[in-house]
């Protein structure tokens, strides 16, 4: 990646690297205005953004649970930059840290959640293309319980997506 800036919109402080893509590196930053904590995705402007799509569709969902809040979008020196709410770790971190078992009450919360929001996101013809443990995240604070999904490799023509299946059962 370009030569990273230190501070995004000028009131977001970039700290540690939270995760990295194939384009796309997540930032733990410091909302210095507001002393708290936030994600801050950058994308290089060099390749289609991802991140500018990504932040149309959670736009377009906001409002939800389970559904990560925008906080700013915009460009920033050689990227573009999506700041999020910091959410806390994945469903794959949290079972690494509790010996690769969940109680079955944790396994039915998850999952009655992630229905949930599949459904709303499925409502409004979108199609989460990547969901895995690692793309499902909770909360912090007193939202240690609510499930997030994140990642947003989203496909916005459900009708599409349905065409592409049945052509590809079609011809197996």
């Amino acid at each position: 990646m370009d030569k990273v800036p230190v501070r995004v919109d000028g009131r977001f402080r970039l700290g540690d690297i939270l995760e990295s893509g194939s384009y796309t590196v997540v930032y733990r930053a410091q909302n210095i205005i507001k002393d708290v904590a936030v994600a801050v995705k950058l994308e290089p402007i060099a390749h289609s953004s991802s991140v500018q799509r990504e932040y149309n569709i959670l736009k377009h969902l906001e409002g939800s649970v389970g559904i990560p809040c925008v906080i700013w979008f915009g460009r920033e020196s050689m990227y573009h930059a999506l700041v999020l709410d910091l959410l806390g770790p994945s469903l794959h971190n949290l079972f690494l840290a509790h010996n690769q078992k969940f109680s079955l009450n944790m396994v039915v919360n998850i999952g009655d959640q992630l229905l949930s929001h599949l459904e709303y996101i499925h409502s409004h013809n979108y199609v989460h293309g990547d969901i895995k443990p690692q793309n499902v995240v909770v909360g912090l604070g007193n939202l240690k319980d609510t499930a997030f999904i994140i990642d947003s490799l989203w496909s916005p023509h459900f009708e599409y997506l349905l065409g592409c299946i049945m052509s590809i059962e079609v011809e197996a």
